[in-house]
């Protein structure tokens, strides 16, 4: 895994924003090969939703903290706002 301190997160040689879904982009900050596990940068649109179908099931944890905006999931019912700290279930 590569360790990088205090630089701006697309200054790394291939690291560029890549859009996973109509209104959203993910830029892979970091990744281990051996374990399978990264960490991830996305942005979200105003109203971009997920268009997976429900339940949206993932084979690793999935921590999201929200810098700014708000999260509202209709499954769920529930939403969260600025400075939220979310962690799968």
């Amino acid at each position: 895994m590569e360790q990088f301190e205090f630089h701006d997160a697309a200054s790394h040689l291939g690291r560029t924003w890549e859009t996973i879904d109509t209104g959203v982009t993910q830029l892979l900050l970091n990744h281990d090969p051996l374990t399978g596990r990264r960490t991830t940068l996305q942005r979200w649109e105003p109203g971009a939703t997920n268009a997976q179908s429900y339940p949206f099931i993932h084979d690793y944890v999935e921590e999201i903290y929200l810098a700014e905006g708000d999260l509202y999931d209709t499954q769920l019912g529930r939403g969260w706002t600025a400075g939220a700290v979310i962690k799968g279930v």
